[in-house]
């Protein structure tokens, strides 16, 4: 599988799941914005749990999609380690964010292509 069609392939499943969130009460982006607040908060506070959190959602959807950018286990590891390490000290330095997985999304296709050019 070429690294542009599973990359597409990544991409479509991941929207699937972003809107796949339920709707309770509230327009489904007041939801999610809600909750990436919440998470933004605790993840600024040092909360080793929101952290680990984060990683568990985050790293079975990232690496597969590095993998494919990248042809290689070992620089996809090395890049979503790269990644993690640039969202804490974002998010630890107070930073803006204004949408926390377009940001880790940003990062991932940043660190992919910040790979390829090595």
């Amino acid at each position: 599988m070429s690294t542009c069609i599973a990359g597409a392939a990544w991409t479509r499943r991941f929207k699937e799941q972003l809107h796949r969130r339920p709707l309770v009460g509230a327009s489904q982006p007041q939801v999610a914005r809600a909750q990436e607040t919440d998470q933004l908060q605790q993840l600024r506070a040092g909360e080793t749990e929101a952290w680990m959190q984060l990683l568990a959602e985050w790293s079975p959807q990232l690496y597969p999609y590095l993998i494919a950018t990248l042809g290689d286990e070992a620089a996809a590891q090395q890049a979503l380690q790269a990644l993690y390490s640039q969202l804490v000290q974002r998010v630890m330095r107070g930073a803006p964010v204004a949408n926390l997985p377009l940001l880790i999304l940003t990062l991932a296709y940043q660190q992919g292509v910040a790979a390829r050019q090595q």
